[in-house]
């Protein structure tokens, strides 16, 4: 979960659905909730910030997302199947249009019953308050352990391995996919791209092949 560390410097940006329990496990890095960049930004001041070595890890956006609406119960009444959830973002994509940065307090609600970070673009979190990408390090989950070693070594601290937590097969009423690529047909591979064509961007993520029916 997102934490600023005033003795480290460290300040984690936590993209929900992207690790963040084990992420958060070391003593030196435990936190709450989801806060962005331009949210430590209000809390700590824009020049207060630049001294802090800010860090985050991302996830590929199609496969987070399965992972963000596997996640979601309450709003499964209204948008019973991944693809219904697909649909109904991309059918609200352009109230996306024009954010310049991400608060935990101001989230698109997209046509969904909630307004959550887990369905916003992942670079909008590591925004500043006029949209400057602001970060000094950005992991991915595919290279988790390889690349949180890099951030321990910057910080100073000693390594440890990370513990795999918030396993959704251990979680009682979760929806349990064998493969988050069987949810996939061209048609949603296209729109989720077009959803988060800026993270698959950023981010040097690439489309799955569609297997699904």
């Amino acid at each position: 979960m997102s934490r600023v560390n005033h003795e480290l410097k460290s300040c984690f940006i936590h993209i929900p659905k992207v690790a963040g329990c084990s992420l958060s496990n070391s003593e030196w890095n435990r936190g709450n909730g989801h806060k962005t960049i331009a949210d430590f930004e209000v809390e700590l001041g824009m020049e207060a910030l630049t001294s802090f070595f800010k860090w985050s890890f991302v996830r590929n956006p199609w496969e987070r997302i399965v992972s963000a609406y596997e996640d979601c119960p309450e709003i499964w009444s209204q948008v019973p199947t991944f693809r219904d959830f697909i649909n109904c973002i991309y059918d609200h994509r352009t109230q996306l249009d024009g954010i310049m940065a991400l608060r935990f307090t101001n989230c698109p609600w997209l046509g969904l019953p909630v307004g959550r970070l887990h369905f916003m673009p992942q670079h909008l979190l590591m925004r500043n308050r006029i949209g400057e990408y602001h970060m000094d390090f950005v992991g991915r989950y595919e290279s988790l352990q390889e690349d949180f070693d890099k951030v321990q070594d910057k910080l100073g601290v000693k390594r440890r391995t990370l513990p795999h937590h918030n396993q959704r097969a251990n979680k009682k009423g979760r929806r349990k996919t064998a493969a988050w690529r069987e949810l996939y047909d061209a048609e949603l591979v296209y729109k989720v791209g077009k959803i988060y064509a800026e993270d698959a961007a950023i981010f040097q993520y690439f489309a799955p092949r569609a297997i699904g029916g």
